[in-house]
């Protein structure tokens, strides 16, 4: 794997439907001068627009109904509110209601009802 640093010069507002059934963006950048880079190839990219580190982070896929998770208690599962920063499709940060060790369920449709107690 390559990693590059460039300057975008374009990325398509609407995505295009690959020959697998994804979805894609066009996007546009000067390669530099005198690369192994040919006419024709392609590639796979990340465009990370921001980026933090050392940050208490969760899946995006816990996450339900307006930012809210189930963590479990000695008594079952609480409801809690959580607020969100930097987001991308899988993990989101979470600025707070959530700490370090919490333990937050996997799949919050699965959590039984009558686990859930009230705060």
């Amino acid at each position: 794997m390559t990693t590059l640093n460039l300057l975008l010069i374009k990325i398509d507002f609407i995505s295009h439907l690959t020959t697998s059934g994804g979805n894609a963006f066009y996007a546009k950048a000067n390669l530099p001068q005198n690369s192994s880079y040919r006419v024709g190839m392609n590639g796979n990219a990340d465009i990370i627009v921001d980026a933090k580190y050392n940050v208490l982070s969760i899946q995006t896929t816990d996450i339900f109904d307006n930012n809210y998770v189930y963590v479990k208690t000695a008594k079952g599962y609480m409801k809690k509110k959580i607020v969100l920063g930097l987001q991308n499709d899988t993990q989101a940060q979470v600025l707070s209601g959530l700490s370090e060790g919490d333990t937050v369920a996997i799949d919050p449709t699965s959590v039984p009802q009558n686990l859930v107690v009230k705060n």
